[in-house]
């Protein structure tokens, strides 16, 4: 899951609004934060619905 484009994260309990180019800094820094396995696992589904969702929006014939 390297350089995923419009990754939305969680961060303290709230989606934070920032868009990250690189997921491997998100996840290093929530595992960091809470050291919670499932919550990184939440965080990578969430990551993937977002990434898919954006490009059928960016790309809609993909």
């Amino acid at each position: 899951m390297k350089n995923l484009e419009g990754v939305v994260c969680l961060k303290q309990r709230s989606f934070c609004r920032k868009i990250y180019e690189n997921f491997g800094t998100c996840a290093y820094n929530e595992i960091k934060k809470n050291k919670k396995k499932q919550k990184i696992l939440r965080i990578q589904k969430k990551a993937q619905e977002v990434s898919y969702n954006e490009r059928r929006k960016l790309y809609p014939q993909c």
